[in-house]
């Protein structure tokens, strides 16, 4: 068991700048949340722009060599630097969204924006055409493939023919990329984005064309007219309960699943231009996911070629949840990497 700690000392560490909107801002929230719950008996730094890969694991050393009990790694692209250097320094805990190494100071949590996508596929449906959707996906990971699902599966609840149309952007943040994503899925007819990307260009190329956009992982309605609902991270509680475990002793939990039954997801608001039928259907499924008595992945459920992922009646669990490497019947796209190789004349 660690030793009960008097003071703590906690590090953020941002693939971007923090800014005043997105993944970064909400993650600050939590460091500020640290600050006003503990007062002068925390210490906390921010980094910005700390690259994933090799270059990052110099900054996780430094930071645990000088003593910081808590590392907030807020990107799973550091997933492999945090293992590196925590397996040196097991006095310092660190957790990072989305990690699958884990051990007894290296955590995960886990987000999930599932939630707000599956109300954005019910929004659009009722927005658009089933053939106008679209989605800027960054990576091929669960929590990725998460949302890119919950939306086709809420989205034909409310439009059982909808499709979805999925562009990976390789990238969390980029302004110019995720522009152009958009641009190219409205270019084929799309009229409707989601995104698990960071920035609010998708949302301002859905509004300068008249179209429609969802955002994961804060509230875009400040940013575009085109914003219909989402789903906005709220780490605060979670980090402010791993510090009082390091205050207390005790050890922390090794994965932990933001969601709206624990306050970590709340719901976007819904904009007024949604059809007030499904605004209401979209309000009672919220009620329902705040009581924890909403399971997005419910069987029959089957992927691309109509194979069975969940039988009738069965319900992903968490290991289901965060294990997802697969896209259900509907999405139009491939998980990269995995598309079947060209035949040989």
């Amino acid at each position: 068991t660690p030793d009960a700690e008097d003071s703590l000392k906690a590090a953020f560490v941002y693939l971007g700048p923090v800014g005043e909107h997105g993944w970064n801002f909400r993650h600050d929230q939590a460091r500020l949340a640290l600050e006003a719950e503990f007062g002068d008996r925390v210490e906390t730094v921010y980094l910005e722009n700390v690259h994933g890969g090799p270059s990052s694991e110099r900054v996780f050393e430094d930071l645990a060599r000088n003593g910081f009990d808590l590392v907030v790694a807020a990107a799973f692209d550091y997933q492999d630097q945090v293992i590196a250097v925590a397996e040196k320094y097991p006095d310092t805990v660190f957790t990072g969204p989305g990690f699958y190494i884990l051990s007894e100071n290296v955590l995960d949590y886990e987000g999930g924006y599932e939630q707000g996508a599956y109300l954005a596929g019910m929004a659009h449906a009722s927005l658009v055409e089933g053939d106008e959707m679209g989605f800027l996906a960054a990576f091929p990971i669960p929590e990725v493939l998460r949302s890119v699902n919950a939306y086709v599966i809420g989205a034909r609840t409310v439009n059982p023919d909808a499709e979805l149309k999925v562009v990976w952007t390789s990238t969390w943040e980029d302004p110019l990329i995720e522009g152009q994503a958009a641009q190219a899925l409205f270019d084929t007819g799309v009229r409707a984005v989601t995104q698990t990307t960071d920035l609010t260009t998708a949302g301002e190329v859905a509004e300068a064309r008249g179209g429609y956009w969802a955002e994961l992982y804060d509230d875009g309605s400040p940013y575009a007219t085109s914003y219909t609902i989402g789903s906005i991270l709220d780490i605060n509680e979670y980090v402010v309960g791993l510090a009082q475990n390091i205050f207390d002793g005790e050890p922390p939990p090794i994965a932990s699943y933001m969601t709206m039954a624990n306050e970590g997801i709340r719901p976007g608001p819904i904009a007024d231009f949604v059809p007030a039928e499904v605004k209401a259907q979209m309000e009672d499924v919220i009620s329902q996911m705040k009581a924890g008595e909403f399971d997005i992945y419910t069987g029959p459920l089957y992927d691309q070629s109509g194979g069975v992922i969940l039988a009738d009646g069965e319900v992903g669990d968490f290991d289901f949840l965060v294990t997802i490497m697969f896209l259900v019947d509907g999405v139009i796209g491939s998980i990269p990497g995995t598309e079947p190789a060209a035949e040989t004349p």
